[in-house]
């Protein structure tokens, strides 16, 4: 992953829908963002793209490689998500974009926001009583 041409040579095939019909991919780098020891390390990809119109343009994906098959189902499980109403508003799911499986890779768009974790997490405020409810 940390050899550009080879991770240029591997998105390449993979890419192309999402990027779209008049895009290309020129390069790719890969920067750690986390790592969990014995699961999976999740990967900050760079790509440099060379449209027709001879614009280019630096897109980001989210890469997750697993220790075990779980590439696949991951995959699987944010298609159903954004296909039940998690592709747009507050709660928002990455777009799969690709599974490499020969690599256990995940390939997601970048999304930014909160993290769902930290939202599930976080502490509740404290119930109010039925008399701060009803103004008493």
């Amino acid at each position: 992953m940390c050899q550009p041409s080879w991770l240029t040579s591997t998105l390449s095939p993979v890419v192309p829908q999402w990027l779209g019909p008049d895009a290309c991919l020129l390069e790719s780098r890969a920067y750690l963002r986390r790592l969990f020891p014995g699961k999976r390390c999740s990967l900050e990809l760079e790509l440099a793209i060379d449209r027709k119109d001879g614009v280019p343009e630096r897109r980001r994906l989210l890469g997750k490689l697993y220790r075990d098959d779980r590439a696949a189902s991951v995959y699987s499980t944010l298609k159903e998500l954004r296909n039940h109403g998690l592709g747009a508003g507050r709660f928002l799911v990455p777009e799969p974009v690709a599974c490499v499986l020969e690599h256990r890779l995940l390939l997601s768009a970048w999304t930014e926001g909160e993290l769902l974790s930290a939202v599930l997490v976080s502490p509740m405020p404290p119930a109010k009583s039925r008399e701060q409810r009803n103004g008493c």
